[in-house]
This record gives C-alpha cells, sequence and structure tokens, in this order.
C-alpha cells in the first residue's frame, strides 16, 4: 500500500467459511477494503476450494486444450479464480516456515499457496524469510524445486543465501538479501483503558518486557524438547524472573506475542503467559503484570516500546522491540534469530538456548542488562534507514512491471 496504493492486494488464507471475503484493514491511518480468499487444508477431497484437490486438478488439466482447462478451472472454485487472475503471488511463509524443522506437515501447509501459483504459471516472489534447515529429503526436493522456479528470491539474512545455493547446488541469481518485514510494522496505541493501565505500571518505575513462547512451554509440557534446548525452558523463565524482580528490584510485565488461546497443550504465548501469572502473583506481588488485552500487532508492539528493556523467546517480538530501539535479548531457539539480528548488527544480543545453560543465560543476561545505555544508542543510529529501507520494499525495480 505504501509503495503503490491503487494496486488491488488478495489475502491467501486457510479456513472454514466464505471462499472470498471482504476485511477492512486501516494501514497509515487510511481505511481499505481488502478480499482474502480461504483454501481449505484437509483430508477431505470434496471440499470444493480443498487446495490438494485444486493442485492435482490443475496439474491433470494442463494436457486439456488453454480454453477447457480456464473454464474448468473457473468453475472449480472462486478462490482459485482470484488467485488466477493475480499477476504475481508473493509468499512469506510465516518468516521462518520455509523449512521442516516444525513438521513435514507444517511445511506442506505453508508451501502448497506457491506451489498452486507456480501451477498457474505464475510469478512467484519469495518475500524476505528465513531458509531451510531440511531434515528430509522430500522437503528438500519440494524446496529446491521452488527456489528455482521463483522469480525473485529475498532473505532476511546472509546466510540464507548461502542456504539457498546449498539447496539449489549453484549460485542463485534471482536470490538476493532484505531486511526482514516486522522492521517497518506501525504502532498504535490500544484503546483508552489499555493505555491508562499501562500509564499506571510505568508511574511505578523501569519496566522489563519480558515475551514468553507459548512454543516453548508447549514443547517442555509435552516432555518433548523439539528444540534440543539445553535447559528446561521453564526455569529459565523463572530464573529470568527472579533475577529481574528480587535481584534488580524492577517491575516484570509479561507480553505474549502469538495470541490465541489453546491451554496447557497450545502454541500461543497468551495461554503461557496465564499460566506464569497464576503463579507469580503469589511470589512476586505487583511487581509482575499482564494486560489481557485486547491486542493486535500494532497495539502490541506499542506495548513493548513503552519497556525500558525487553527479552523475547519470539524472534518478532525482539524484532519489535530493536525497531523502537529497545535494548533487548533474543532467547533463541532456531538459527533464525542470529541471523536476523546479524542483519542489523546486533547479533551479540542473542542468547542461543540450544548451547546454553541456565547459569550461562543468567550471566550473559546481565551483562547485556549492564550495556542497555551502549545498546539503546547505537539502536537510535542504525533503524532509521533500515525502516526506510524496508517501507521503500515494493518500490524495488523488480516490483515495478506488477504495479501501476
Amino acid at each position: 500500500m505504501h509503495a503503490s496504493p491503487e494496486n488491488e492486494i488478495i489475502i491467501v488464507d486457510y479456513g472454514v467459511g466464505p471462499e472470498v471475503e471482504r476485511l477492512k484493514i486501516e494501514i497509515e491511518g487510511r481505511n481499505y477494503n481488502i478480499e482474502r480468499i480461504l483454501f481449505r487444508f484437509s483430508k477431505n477431497p470434496f471440499l470444493g476450494n480443498n487446495i490438494f484437490r485444486l493442485l492435482c486438478f490443475i496439474l491433470l488439466s494442463r494436457v486439456l486444450p488453454v480454453s477447457i482447462r480456464k473454464k474448468a478451472i473457473f468453475r472449480s472454485s472462486m478462490a482459485l479464480r482470484k488467485m488466477s487472475n493475480a499477476d504475481v503471488i508473493c509468499s512469506i511463509a510465516g518468516g521462518d516456515s520455509f523449512s521442516d524443522i516444525y513438521g513435514f506437515r507444517q511445511f506442506l501447509y505453508v508451501i502448497m499457496p506457491v506451489l498452486l501459483g507456480l501451477a498457474l504459471n505464475k510469478p512467484v516472489v519469495l518475500l524476505p524469510q528465513t531458509y531451510g534447515p531440511f531434515r528430509g529429503m522430500i522437503a528438500k526436493y519440494i524446496a529446491k524445486y521452488i527456489l528455482l522456479n521463483s522469480m525473485i528470491v529475498y532473505s532476511r539474512d546472509e546466510e540464507g543465501l548461502k542456504v539457498i545455493n546449498g539447496i539449489t547446488k549453484s549460485k542463485c541469481d534471482c536470490a538476493q538479501f532484505s531486511y526482514d518485514m516486522g522492521f517497518a510494522l506501525e504502532a498504535y496505541s490500544p484503546e483508552p483503558k489499555l493505555v491508562r493501565k499501562i500509564e499506571e505500571i510505568l508511574q511505578k518505575g523501569s519496566v522489563i518486557g519480558l515475551n514468553v513462547s507459548g512454543l516453548l512451554c508447549m514443547s517442555e509440557y509435552k516432555g518433548k524438547n523439539m528444540f534440543g534446548l539445553k535447559s528446561s525452558y521453564n526455569q529459565i523463565i523463572d530464573g529470568i524472573l527472579e533475577y529481574f524482580i528480587v535481584n534488580k528490584r524492577l517491575q516484570v510485565i509479561l507480553i505474549p506475542h502469538v495470541i490465541g488461546g489453546g491451554g496447557p497443550e497450545g502454541e500461543s504465548d497468551d495461554s503461557a503467559c496465564e499460566q506464569i501469572i497464576a503463579d507469580a502473583r503469589t511470589r512476586f506481588g505487583d511487581r509482575i503484570h499482564y494486560l489481557r488485552g485486547p491486542f493486535n500487532p500494532h497495539t502490541m508492539k506499542h506495548l513493548i516500546g513503552q519497556c525500558d528493556f525487553f527479552l523475547g523467546s519470539r524472534m518478532h517480538a525482539c524484532v519489535g522491540a530493536l525497531s523502537q530501539c529497545v535494548p533487548t535479548i533474543g532467547l533463541a531457539y532456531s538459527g533464525k534469530f542470529i541471523g536476523v539480528l546479524n542483519s542489523i548488527g546486533v547479533g551479540d544480543i542473542v542468547i542461543d538456548l540450544r548451547s546454553t545453560s541456565i547459569n550461562g543465560v543468567l550471566k550473559k543476561i546481565d551483562e547485556l542488562f549492564s550495556r542497555r545505555k551502549i545498546i539503546r544508542k547505537e539502536l537510535q543510529e542504525r533503524m532509521l534507514p533500515i525502516h526506510e529501507a524496508v517501507m521503500n520494499f515494493y518500490s524495488r525495480k523488480e516490483f515495478s512491471q506488477f504495479t501501476n
């Protein structure tokens, strides 16, 4: 919208509901009606918008004459008809899901719309994201096919370019670096009631923001340790609370970044925060806080920006803090943290929980917290050009053929 507001954008998603609907979205103070098309990721082959069924249908229809093929496609699904009329298909894969580290099913979930776009012979652009790692040969083969057939491939870190070349077994000329798009997300104030609550907390003194990952809590709850953390994640979070509340006598506010509920087995951060706050209030009293919202990505970023120091287990929570020049520590469970944060010159604020024990984590936190004023000053010098680069992303010459 920033680069070319006259162009039409259609959001591709999964879900139960009308295949095509209109959403009201506010961007930079302006209201837009944006269409969203819904596919179904389902075992039921009789659903008209089942994405597996549609992909097979398109591939099989290639043996038919073009005119018959087009009519057949248009009859099969309204969502598919909308997608087939697009000038370009852009995919961001959730930022880090162009990989099978979350399982092959999740990988398929993410890349099926891309495969559908390629089957429709549409130009495909892979927006700035992380590539790999891949554990299975089938996932690697599919990734190679997509990378070789995409028009442009953007990596949000330099290491990603090496991964791309390793998968394709050659120097991929269409691959290039671009900053993570989360650096340009605008921060908006939440509803007045929440603003007042935030102000009441700030009046009590300095605030440490702590983003707790429901994904990591869920992994530990199920006893899987699916990311190979060296110490218990719950014990690390408990140690962080002890460090800031008991040792430093500061306030901590628990900040979810992936919101959606789901109980102890869910992956959402608000579920994890609810579990933590129930016990922590009896131990830490009024020095620990949790606001239940409602929040959206813009208002959550506003809340993060009110913190004096921030620790995040979700990478985009860290991006939200860093883009507002808040001194930050990334509590990493995968290689995406170091790659993205290295791209803005702050890779040293990452603590890899896969290789660092709880004692090492707390020692590194103490070291970085003592440097918070220096970190803030460095961020203030770096963030403006990064923000401008992201805002001008769609003004690049590569997109000129698709803009009016």
